[in-house]
């Protein structure tokens, strides 16, 4: 028998290289989504079943967990946005603690009690056991404390795996590395800081094995409860020294205006050393090769 498995988020660059390594390990895959892209349209090519829920209809979430009845919930979607503006409040709380409270009750309703959820190691500025970053790091940690009231109360297993940076090819969000690929092809000068923070980096195949060790420490019969775990490398390297091992690696310099923009409100110059290493996993692609893997160059 098939396992099955629905997947929150697959539009993104996250949870649809998790869809596509679960139906590749031969899953029943079912997505759960707002907005049709082109990852769910492959996704829809290799086998996945996408349910389209419009915006404000997330109270029919609850009746399609329980009719398509999966052995997990692996929770991605969220709307991420590192500096909000007044016109995002509404998007982001749908998005990062409603959508995923109706997740929630429909695992409380169906025979599924499991559940993988996502966080973000932005949760813990300054190295504090809370401190948010951002709003959405605040509102990743507001879901956290829902999903903690559902455990105690109704019997559901949770597991939330605390992402930290992540990278790999296909990745179409507006992270360095795009900005990095768009400056070396047109030559136009990009602005950054002074490249002091350290950035800690986990090639996506990595990530999407944590989401596979992680089912499978939820399944064995001894757990219970919400345990979280971080997702991290054990590589750490200034932003100056990585844009200097891409541009190596590349074999051309790239126009970059260090000190162009200044650091963030609440910056982290240093990845938190907090919480638990997921048991059982660890990466296997080194930064170096992760971005051979990225730029397409061979390995050997």
């Amino acid at each position: 028998m098939k396992k099955k498995a629905i997947v929150t988020g697959a539009t993104g660059f996250v949870g649809s290289n998790l869809s596509k390594k679960l139906i590749s390990n031969g899953w029943e895959v079912h997505t759960i989504n707002r907005r049709i892209t082109p990852f769910l349209e492959e996704l829809t090519q290799l086998g996945a079943q996408n349910v389209l829920i419009p915006l404000g209809r997330e109270d029919s979430i609850p009746e399609i967990i329980t009719s398509i009845n999966p052995h997990i919930v692996f929770h991605l979607a969220a709307c991420v946005i590192t500096n909000h503006e007044c016109r995002d409040i509404r998007e982001m709380i749908q998005s990062n603690v409603t959508f995923g409270t109706y997740i929630l009750e429909g695992l409380r309703e169906s025979e599924c009690k499991n559940i993988i959820n996502t966080g973000t190691f932005w949760q813990h500025y300054s190295n504090e056991s809370y401190s948010a970053v951002n709003l959405y790091a605040a509102s990743k940690q507001a879901f956290q404390s829902i999903i903690d009231f559902y455990v105690e109360s109704y019997s559901i297993k949770a597991i939330t795996l605390k992402l930290f940076d992540n990278y790999g090819p296909n990745d179409s969000r507006n992270k360095l590395f795009n900005q990095l690929s768009r400056a070396a092809r047109t030559g136009n000068e990009i602005d950054m800081t002074m490249g002091e923070q350290l950035i800690n980096l986990v090639y996506i195949d990595d990530v999407v094995e944590a989401y596979v060790v992680a089912h499978d420490l939820i399944s064995e019969a001894s757990y219970k409860g919400h345990q979280q775990f971080r997702v991290s490398s054990f590589e750490e390297i200034s932003l100056k020294d990585l844009v200097l091992l891409y541009e190596r690696l590349l074999g051309h310099p790239i126009n970059i205006n260090w000190g162009g923009k200044p650091y963030r409100d609440r910056e982290m110059f240093r990845p938190p050393n907090i919480g638990n290493n997921l048991p059982n996993w660890t990466p296997k692609i080194g930064l170096e090769k992760g971005l051979k893997l990225l730029l397409g160059i061979d390995n050997e």
